[in-house]
């Protein structure tokens, strides 16, 4: 998972105006059905063209929470807090932030509708799920702002758009997410990682294989240049080229418009070592 700066986002004017004139025409409703009826005939409003598009410019056009662009289906936009009800609690849904962009992740099918995983069988995906650490602290007052509101409560759900929570994601060399934390050291981030390892599906079967695929190929370079560098440091041109064209694979690897790049930003790290000097050539 990368953080995704929302304050860059690059919404169109007229779709803002068209958004928050639903936002007041939705919040004069009174009961549940009367807004859910609302929001179902203008679902247009978060499937427009114009909003995706400044969505995937945020990510390059991955997912906001698995980094995939295309092994795990089209392109949905996630309401982090649902509009509808919320599951496992009483909660009627953040009904209030249905129109307003900085509620929306760009999301994959798997990440965010639920999916049954073929290795073991269990039903996974974030669907309707909004668990918070404290169930007391959940807001239901339509007139609290999106800013206030992210103050008050707290998500177990890792947020791509915060820049500490992106951090308790880390993975092992066979492609598994897996938590950065021991429960011991971290029990809280312990937690947030594990609950959104599973809710997102973030080791569902194909993601773990695309993953495993990167990291042979992460280590094909770095044997490659291992075997070359010091010619290099000779003024072999063949190994100067060599050791020059793999450092670049590299880069782009960890780039931030390169599928799953905090996977190859991790598995290029635990290469480090004394006898790798070149790894800093990276940053």
């Amino acid at each position: 998972m990368i953080y995704i700066d929302q304050s860059q986002l690059d919404l169109d004017a007229d779709w803002v105006d068209d958004a928050q004139a639903k936002t007041q025409t939705l919040c004069t409703f009174a009961n549940s059905e009367q807004r859910s009826s609302y929001m179902t005939q203008n679902a247009r409003v978060w499937r427009d063209p114009r909003l995706i598009t400044a969505l995937e410019d945020r990510s390059h056009k991955k997912c906001w929470y698995c980094e995939s662009k295309e092994n795990r289906s089209d392109r949905h936009v996630d309401h982090f807090r649902p509009k509808g009800r919320v599951k496992g609690t009483d909660h009627g849904g953040y009904y209030w932030l249905a129109f307003k962009g900085e509620n929306y992740r760009l999301a994959c099918t798997y990440c965010n509708c639920h999916r049954t995983d073929r290795e073991n069988g269990e039903v996974l995906g974030k669907g309707d799920s909004f668990p918070l650490e404290n169930e007391d602290q959940r807001i239901s007052d339509p007139t609290i702002g999106y800013d206030q509101l992210c103050r008050q409560e707290r998500p177990t759900l890792i947020d791509p758009c915060k820049p500490t929570d992106v951090v308790l994601i880390d993975f092992q060399d066979d492609g598994s997410a897996i938590e950065r934390f021991k429960e011991e050291k971290n029990p809280t981030g312990h937690k947030r990682a594990k609950a959104s390892i599973d809710l997102y599906h973030l080791n569902e079967r194909d993601i773990k294989d695309a993953r495993q695929g990167l990291y042979q190929r992460i280590k094909d370079l770095v044997a490659r240049i291992d075997r070359e560098f010091n010619h290099a440091l000779d003024q072999d041109s063949s190994a100067e080229n060599s050791v020059e064209d793999s450092l670049r694979d590299l880069k782009a690897l960890r780039a931030p418009d390169a599928e799953y790049s905090a996977f190859a930003k991790a598995m290029i790290a635990s290469f480090q070592s004394e006898t790798r000097p070149w790894l800093s050539m990276l940053d």
